[in-house]
Formats: C-alpha cells, sequence, structure tokens
C-alpha cells in the first residue's frame, strides 16, 4: 500500500489499490474515485470510500448496493454501508467519532459503537473488526476482530 494513504474495505479486491495509484499520481480523493468508477463493470453494486494525504474524504455507493445504504464524509473520516437498519447509522458513527477522544483505535471503537446504537445491521451482527496500520511500520498497529459471536450483536460490545 503507498505510504501516507488510508483505505477502505471493498467487494471488489482490485479497486482499492487502483484508487490508491491514482492518489499517489496526485489526484484527489473524489477524483481518484471517479477514476475508478469510469472503468469498473458492475460499479452499481460497488461501494467505495478513501481519505486521502490530505485528509480529503470521498465516497461513492452504487445504486444497486444492497437493502438500505448510506454514506456520510466528517473531517478525516468517512462512513458508510448496506444492508443498514436506516439511512442515519453512518452520519451517527461520524458524529461520535469526531465528538470521542483517545486513540484512532478508542474514537473507531466509539464510532461503530454508535452505528450500533442507532440500529446497525438489518439483520444480526455476528462479527466486526478493526485494522489500524501505520505508514512507518509493515504490520497493523492494531487487529482486533472477532470473526464470529453466536450472541447477535455481542461482536461489537
Amino acid at each position: 500500500m503507498p505510504r501516507n494513504h488510508k483505505i477502505l474495505l471493498t467487494a471488489d479486491p482490485e479497486l482499492g489499490p487502483k484508487i490508491l495509484e491514482f492518489i499517489e499520481k496526485g489526484l484527489s480523493a473524489k477524483q481518484a474515485i471517479d477514476h475508478v468508477i469510469v472503468g469498473c463493470k458492475k460499479i452499481q453494486w460497488r461501494q467505495l470510500s478513501v481519505i486521502d494525504d490530505k485528509g480529503r474524504t470521498a465516497c461513492f455507493s452504487g445504486s444497486e448496493a444492497l437493502g438500505i445504504h448510506a454514506m456520510a464524509e466528517g473531517e478525516n473520516c468517512v462512513s458508510m454501508g448496506n444492508m443498514l437498519e436506516s439511512e442515519n447509522i453512518p452520519s451517527a458513527m461520524i458524529k461520535d467519532f469526531e465528538q470521542s477522544e483517545g486513540t484512532l483505535p478508542e474514537r473507531l471503537l466509539t464510532g461503530i459503537e454508535a452505528g450500533l446504537a442507532a440500529g446497525g445491521d438489518a439483520g444480526p451482527i455476528h462479527s466486526a473488526g478493526i485494522l489500524v496500520a501505520k505508514k512507518d511500520v509493515s504490520w497493523p498497529m492494531v487487529n482486533l476482530h472477532v470473526d464470529w459471536d453466536d450472541e447477535p450483536d455481542n461482536a461489537v460490545r
């Protein structure tokens, strides 16, 4: 992964590196996503988000993203999802993340908990995770994940 860049998760593993390549060439977060969208097959089913090295955010949600889907952008943060209980969840996550204090992983967890409190997924949540990387270190600084919890929504807690 190019240095100084943060990336989202995507169901098409080729899209993230393409977005980062455009940012590495000097494009903004929005320009990079716009360039990737043009050449992407089945983009209407995809969701993309990125924060570039200047803190600029961009996100895209295709018209065919599953279930209720929404996205929100904040200062140096972005939240999006599909199969949500309501469209308000990403905004709730951004609000709590921006108002929280502490380390980045603690603030991320605060945002995730806010999403669950706002309604979470349309179905039960059995897994959750946070991965934090630092540009000067080749391994994750934080890799916290629950692969499966039998009790719905307990994975976040």
